[in-house]
């Protein structure tokens, strides 16, 4: 098992949009799709790790779990974005749960399966973007 890539968004994710007349699927990094008539492209993944010129097999992510998608559009195609989906079937890869077996294994015992197919409603925050500050209180 190795990393998730930044350059890897088709292989794990779909992002639905809803647009004028239709939903739209959006699958491929760097293509523009247009949502109700205004463009919007996935760039790719972040906060996996450090940034390189290409990646491999031996890139090291930071291991937290969380990924951002990178998106850039015009503000209504972004606005029309609905849900995010793992499919975890066909052609797509799933994601596991963290943990596993360590350096010693138990032959033929399995330590984690893939996930679920999943649907996240996407909460579209662009006019509140809803920061949170962290100060730290006097004793």
């Amino acid at each position: 098992m190795r990393a998730v890539l930044p350059t890897e968004f088709s292989r794990y994710f779909r992002l639905h949009a809803r647009g004028s007349s239709q939903d739209v699927v959006l699958s491929a990094t760097n293509h523009t799709y247009r949502i109700a008539g205004h463009a919007l492209r996935i760039l790719g993944l972040a906060d996996l790790g450090p940034k390189q010129q290409q990646y491999d097999d031996c890139y090291r992510e930071d291991k937290d779990n969380y990924i951002d998608i990178v998106i850039a559009g015009e503000v209504a195609a972004v606005g029309g974005s609905r849900a995010l989906r793992f499919p975890p079937r066909g052609d797509y890869s799933p994601f596991y749960n963290p943990g596993g077996p360590g350096d010693d294994p138990t032959p033929g015992v399995p330590y984690t399966a893939p996930g679920p197919s999943q649907v996240e409603p996407v909460f579209v925050a662009l006019d509140n973007p809803m920061t949170v500050t962290f100060v730290l209180a006097a004793p």
